[in-house]
């Protein structure tokens, strides 16, 4: 829960600052790129430029992170199938340059069953989980995505579970995977918002995201979801 309301809370804010915010960082951007033109390739001016305007894009990419979160609520949500949206999802990364030398394994389960969700969200969800897998195998290493039906205390769900042969996560960065601006990867690689949002999402789903992992041995994220079959 209060997990929950820190992202709502985050997701309020970017929402009542973004055109502040967005306004000058597209000034800082265009007006880097015309100085740009000012000096030649290579030199130290130019250099310096550069920095400026990945730093300022850099900026933009966390506001719309947050962006994403605060219009989470506004989820339009149907009965869908998670294998399709699945496959959509591999059908994006599998051409991203960062997938060439990984291998992805599937195992869906034919028969899984539906869940009442806005399968747009749920991409994102799944692109956030195999872009991190692609990060921490640095580009290479085998990718599993398994989808199955799962019972528990009477009540269906179904299950997703994105398993990667990467290093694996130190213990005591487990606690900390989904806390908003956390992440472990280099300065500029990422914003540390993508697990934070994707959590928020499931959760607005009603359902939950755990994650295993082991130093050497890979990580195993579990994402659980409500599902309904089809005479209910």
């Amino acid at each position: 829960l209060i997990h929950s309301e820190k992202l709502a809370s985050l997701g309020r804010m970017a929402a009542g600052v973004a055109h502040e915010i967005n306004s000058p960082l597209t000034g800082i951007v265009t007006f880097g790129h015309l100085l740009q033109k000012k000096f030649p390739p290579g030199s130290q001016e130019r250099e310096d430029i550069d920095v400026i305007i990945d730093q300022a894009n850099r900026c933009s990419t966390i506001i719309k992170g947050l962006l994403g979160f605060a219009r989470a609520s506004a989820a339009e949500k149907a009965l869908t199938n998670i294998n399709d949206v699945l496959h959509s999802s591999m059908n994006i990364v599998q051409h991203k340059a960062d997938f060439f030398n990984i291998k992805l394994v599937t195992d869906f389960d034919p028969a899984l069953l539906r869940v009442k969700a806005d399968s747009s969200q749920l991409q994102q969800v799944f692109l956030n989980m195999t872009v991190n897998a692609a990060d921490a195998m640095e580009g290479k290493g085998t990718l599993t995505i398994t989808t199955r039906n799962v019972v528990e205390n009477n009540r269906d769900f179904v299950e997703v579970v994105f398993s990667d042969t990467g290093p694996g996560i130190p213990q005591e960065n487990l606690e900390k995977l989904f806390e908003p601006f956390f992440t472990t990867k280099p300065v500029g690689k990422g914003t540390g918002l993508g697990l934070a949002v994707s959590h928020g999402i499931i959760q607005d789903h009603g359902g939950n995201i755990n994650v295993k992992s082991k130093i050497n041995e890979g990580s195993s994220f579990f994402i659980r979801l409500p599902a309904q079959r089809e005479n209910t």
